[in-house]
């Protein structure tokens, strides 16, 4: 059966596992590959779902089927009934600006819509804390999610808001820097536009990262909405390591005090795209091997680290030896842990004169690097 099924086109299989049970069983028994559809769902028009898949495209162009049954989760099971372990994206797209339809709220809370979409793409509509809820609450770890004009409330605020693998937000600007810093290091990518984050809302982020006991996201890319961003401020109080790529990308490192985490180096660049910057920050493992560039970078940023840490307890130790001088007795073992710090500091920056690491502005570079 599965040689005749492989000459029909799918929808003529999906029909014909509709006629009966037993049909349908055969059907799902011939094990054809997943395939992955797409489902676009009208506000101005919920009853008509225009509906393709990947192999349509691939024979026919980008020619769409509009299927004459007008409800999606009956298409969607369908499909799972003769291709079973397919994969679902819904695209809507929200013309009003009041509430959504009642068709896209059913559709939202059917049970094939939950178990096997695992793509939304919402475009426009300036939804309620209850309308988006419906969408957020379908979050799942392997679930993308992307609203693309989609105005939300200032005030909102969900648990789920970023669970998933790829999740992107064109009005990101109820979002606070301290969502991101709780955010689970199973989302693997982020995507934020419209925000309020400035630099000093960065410098929160990349101090947690530092001094933080866990991972967080993967990849972040943030729209940046300072006409010039004030990167001392970004980095303040933060041993950095800026490394300038030939024909590429500068990127600033920073690194985790925490040696048990499995990303403890942060990458920071800035990229220009449609008249618009965005800061994208990308989190890391170590891998010593095979990398020359990552193991040297990851060395001289633990260098710098140790540096900066140095440099403050040697202050530290001036500023009570100021304060006791005359105190001859008092400050013999001041004076010698002072020594032995300067000729630990002494040591660190000649193993990063080595690594030929020279400072701009206070601000440690390696270059160039092809």
């Amino acid at each position: 059966m599965k040689n005749v099924l492989q000459l029909m086109e799918d929808m003529e299989i999906i029909k014909l596992s509709t006629l009966s049970k037993k049909m349908s069983n055969s059907v799902g028994k011939c094990d054809f590959k997943p395939l992955s559809y797409q489902v676009d769902v009208l506000d101005k028009d919920p009853d008509v779902f225009t509906f393709f898949n990947e192999r349509w495209i691939s024979n026919v162009g980008l020619e769409s089927r509009q299927l004459a049954i007008p409800d999606s989760a009956h298409i969607i099971q369908l499909i799972q009934t003769a291709f079973p372990d397919s994969q679902f994206l819904i695209t809507m797209v929200i013309s009003k600006t009041d509430s959504l339809n009642f068709k896209i709220r059913e559709i939202l809370l059917t049970d094939e819509v939950k178990k096997y979409c695992t793509k939304f793409i919402v475009y426009g509509g300036a939804l309620t804390v209850n309308e988006l809820d419906l969408f957020i609450n379908l979050r799942r770890l392997k679930r993308e999610l992307v609203f693309d004009g989609t105005e939300f409330p200032l005030e909102y605020n969900h648990f789920n808001a970023f669970t998933g693998t790829n999740i992107t937000y064109e009005d990101a600007r109820w979002i606070k820097i301290s969502d991101l810093c709780g955010l689970e290091s199973s989302t693997e990518s982020l995507n934020l536009g419209r925000n309020l984050f400035y630099s000093k809302h960065y410098n929160e982020l990349f101090k947690f990262h530092v001094n933080g006991d866990r991972d967080i996201c993967a990849h972040i890319q943030i729209d940046c909405v300072e006409s010039a961003l004030n990167f001392e401020k970004m980095f303040e109080g933060i041993a950095t390591l800026k490394v300038e790529k030939a024909g590429k990308t500068d990127v600033t490192m920073i690194h985790s005090n925490n040696i048990t985490r499995k990303r403890p180096v942060m990458g920071i660049s800035f990229k220009n795209i449609s008249k618009k910057t965005q800061i994208c920050i990308q989190t890391y493992s170590i891998n010593t091997e095979g990398n020359e560039l990552q193991t040297k970078c990851y060395n001289i940023l633990q260098k710098l680290n140790k540096k900066t840490d140095l440099e403050a307890e040697l202050k530290q130790i001036e500023t009570i030896e100021y304060a006791l001088r005359g105190q001859e007795e008092v400050l013999k073992p001041i004076q010698a842990k002072k020594t032995k710090i300067t000729k630990e500091l002494k040591n660190v920056r000649e193993e990063l004169w080595e690594h030929a690491v020279y400072s701009v502005d206070g601000n440690a570079r390696i270059s160039p690097l092809d």
